[in-house]
């Protein structure tokens, strides 16, 4: 295994027929003193019959360790507890690997080009609190932008 370029991206090579991309080093994070691959996690919990996607994350645990913390979208009608997919987690993983815990969500975030954002994970699995009365959505910079946008598009129609 190598490291390649500023991305930290680890590639694989087998002789004679040559070498991929397998998975971003900068994602990767230690449980139980362990090396922890989210997508290695993330494979398997998409392996079960009721996941429609997954995500994985670590979460600060005690001191400097951190343990996986699994994100999951259910499949439309299937039904799955957290304990099911722990024990899945279990029988395909190994100790250090398995989730500490599974939160279920409506999606997860990903980018524009569909990879997944593991920064946002957290704040996907977190309800939105209601925005106190008389709390502007937009700052002052965005309310500038959009008065700007008006006055355009007020020319552009005459």
């Amino acid at each position: 295994m190598a490291v390649f370029g500023v991305t930290a991206r680890t590639a694989v090579g087998n002789a004679g027929v040559g070498s991929w991309i397998e998975r971003r080093a900068a994602d990767s994070f230690i449980s139980r003193g362990q090396v922890v691959h989210p997508g290695d996690v993330e494979r398997v919990l998409l392996s079960h019959p009721a996941v429609a996607d997954a995500g994985v994350a670590p979460v600060q645990r005690s001191g400097q360790e951190q343990a996986a913390t699994a994100f999951v979208v259910l499949a439309p009608g299937a039904q799955a507890t957290q304990q099911e997919l722990l024990a899945w987690c279990r029988e395909h993983l190994t100790a250090h690997q398995v989730p500490a815990h599974v939160t279920f969500t409506g999606r997860l975030p990903r980018n524009s080009a569909g990879k997944l954002i593991r920064a946002g994970l957290q704040n996907a699995a977190t309800p939105r609190a209601a925005r106190p009365p008389g709390v502007q959505r937009f700052g002052k910079v965005s309310e500038v932008l959009r008065a700007d946008l008006r006055r355009v598009l007020r020319v552009l129609r005459v």
